[in-house]
């Protein structure tokens, strides 16, 4: 967090974007096929990792906002976009498809709810 601080002084970070999109080959899978360890790497990596990244950076952003004079929510003040994939909204993404991808699918509709969590407190 310091060097963030360091590098961006007192104008902050007023953009973090990321792209949890990790899949391991054996995600495209039955359900016999799906392991503990799999679904572990998976959920850490496409949605602990960004919401750990938005607390590193929330400093940053609070520090961005704090010092744009516009009013209201708008991504000149900060913002945090966390981009995911169709995959992660399930719908008719499947139809078709041998197996399905239980993990990827899984965790990023948990990103999908850290995101909604986070904006209510992000708004701020």
């Amino acid at each position: 967090v310091g060097e963030i601080s360091e590098q961006t002084g007192e104008s902050g970070v007023n953009l973090l974007y990321t792209c949890p999109d990790w899949c391991e080959e054996d995600t495209h899978s039955v359900l016999s096929d799906v392991t503990e360890d799999t679904l572990t790497r998976t959920f850490h990596h496409n949605s602990v990792v960004p919401v750990l990244l938005t607390k590193l950076f929330y400093p940053a952003l609070q520090q961005a906002s704090k010092s744009n004079t516009e009013q209201g929510l708008n991504r000149r003040r900060a913002a945090v976009v966390h981009m995911i994939s169709e995959a992660g909204t399930l719908g008719d993404f499947f139809e078709g498809r041998r197996g399905v991808m239980y993990a990827y699918s899984a965790s990023l509709a948990a990103m999908i709810m850290s995101m909604k969590t986070m904006s209510y407190e992000l708004k701020k």
